[in-house]
């Protein structure tokens, strides 16, 4: 049997927010596996923590013109890394209509297709979030991304 994560992501604001902050997370510590969460203010930072605050940046709006935020998890999330200008898009499928589903794609973006601050290159990840698909497309994004 297969265990999905987030499952009723589609149906629950609360859970679309806490599936994105987790691959936030998982994206960012795949990249930069040195990279450490910023202390609070009145904190010391550890001495051996890399304080890394935004080494990737999100290059697609995830919300209508309106301010509302798109629930629809095309993408989920999205990065750049703005070093090597490669690009991450992850679209979470809804496991009730895809099941276990993988797959990853590469394409290069046009210069007329892009503005200054997007990526010349993007990997695009469509997958249902199980821990099997997550450790598959974290190893993807390492190498996509960490890569010059």
């Amino acid at each position: 049997m297969t265990i999905f994560l987030f499952e009723n992501f589609l149906e629950s604001k609360k859970v679309y927010h806490a599936a994105k902050a987790f691959w936030s997370r998982q994206v960012l510590t795949a990249v930069f596996p040195e990279w450490r969460r910023p202390k609070k203010e009145d904190e010391t930072p550890e001495a051996d923590a890399v304080d890394i605050r935004d080494p990737l940046i999100p290059y697609l709006s995830d919300r209508f013109g309106n301010g509302q935020l798109h629930y629809d998890a095309n993408p989920i999330v999205n990065f750049q890394n703005p070093v090597n200008r490669k690009g991450l898009r992850i679209i979470q499928l809804d496991p009730n209509e895809y099941e276990d589903f993988y797959e990853s794609w590469t394409r290069d973006l046009a210069e007329e297709e892009r503005s200054e601050l997007e990526p010349h290159h993007e990997k695009i990840i469509a997958l249902t979030l199980t821990r099997e698909n997550l450790y598959r497309s974290l190893d993807e994004v390492h190498r996509w991304l960490r890569t010059e």
